[in-house]
């Protein structure tokens, strides 16, 4: 591995990575996120501008087992919109999740260190 790689890749491990990332989606995109809390959980619980891990991991695992219900008739009904805001929500629902949840288990531990450095730089 050249040296130039090796320099950027932060010293933290592949589990730290893996969690400071989820950690860093739901902050930047806490409102989305406050909102379906509010809505699976009720009106009342709001959900924390920095939450727990476990409550990280519950609401990005809620959210991309609900995508994944919906994805073929959201897609259909928008796929001509060049809507950025669309656009973003769909990033966000079809690359980001899956790419948080995804990088430490299959990508890190699969064995696959090529594109589990593409995808830390996606990150």
């Amino acid at each position: 591995m050249p040296n130039e790689i090796l320099g950027i890749i932060p010293m933290l491990g592949p589990l730290h990575i893996s969690l400071n990332s989820r950690e860093i989606l739901v902050m930047k995109y806490w409102p989305f996120f406050d909102k379906l809390w509010k809505a699976v959980m009720g009106q009342q619980k709001k959900l924390a501008a920095k939450p727990k891990p476990w409550r990280i991991n519950l609401i990005l695992h809620i959210t991309y087992s609900a995508w994944l219900l919906i994805k073929t008739k959201v897609i259909q009904k928008f796929q001509t919109s060049k809507d950025l805001e669309y656009r973003t929500f769909i990033d966000l629902l079809d690359n980001l999740i899956p790419l948080t949840l995804e990088i430490y288990a299959n990508l890190f531990r699969g064995g696959f260190f090529d594109y589990y450095i593409e995808f830390i730089f996606r990150i």
